[in-house]
């Protein structure tokens, strides 16, 4: 959960097994709420997110999202994104 400080940049990192449980958790893996989230390289694999997002969510007020050479795989959701979810009106 990002929420205070500067932009998270994360590379070449393996983020996995984690779970949002909650009915309408977002962002098994991440979860990016007012702050720039910038991923390089890696791979984001067998999250789970009850509400969006099973890998990363992001909310609009966090600003860009950035994926570089980012691997998503097994990741579920039980609404929408998989892999990635966000608040923006286009992607």
């Amino acid at each position: 959960y990002i929420e205070a400080g500067t932009a998270l940049v994360l590379e070449n990192n393996a983020i996995y097994s984690n779970t949002a449980a909650a009915s309408t958790a977002k962002g098994g893996a991440i979860y990016a709420k007012t702050r720039q989230l910038t991923l390089i390289g890696g791979a984001v694999y067998s999250n789970t997110a009850a509400g969006d997002g099973g890998g990363v969510y992001v909310d609009a007020s966090a600003g860009p999202l950035t994926l570089t050479n980012v691997e998503f795989y097994g990741n579920r959701a039980g609404n929408t994104g998989g892999a990635v979810a966000t608040s923006f009106d286009t992607a």
